[in-house]
């Protein structure tokens, strides 16, 4: 299974911004990947909604914040105990 593309991910958080901005609610995996197809775009996974919740939790609030995983990972890791205690 291959990762979303960068660009895809990112789109991917504004549509998932933007569903909680209409309903209140984020969609789930499911929903997500039928507004993605709606525009041409390969499906996301597990990995990518994990990620904008993490996003979430860290303040990002806009599409133009978007980091991409990878590169959040490093940044917000130290302060995720479980990869250090395997």
């Amino acid at each position: 299974m291959a990762n979303a593309k960068s660009s895809t991910a990112r789109i991917g958080f504004a549509i998932w911004l933007d569903s909680y901005k209409v309903s209140g609610e984020f969609p789930d995996l499911d929903g997500m990947n039928r507004e993605l197809a709606l525009l041409g775009l390969e499906p996301v996974h597990t990995r990518s909604i994990t990620h904008y919740q993490r996003m979430w939790s860290k303040g990002i609030r806009s599409a133009n914040q978007y980091v991409a995983i990878n590169r959040f990972d490093i940044v917000h890791n130290y302060d995720n105990e479980s990869i250090y205690n395997g």
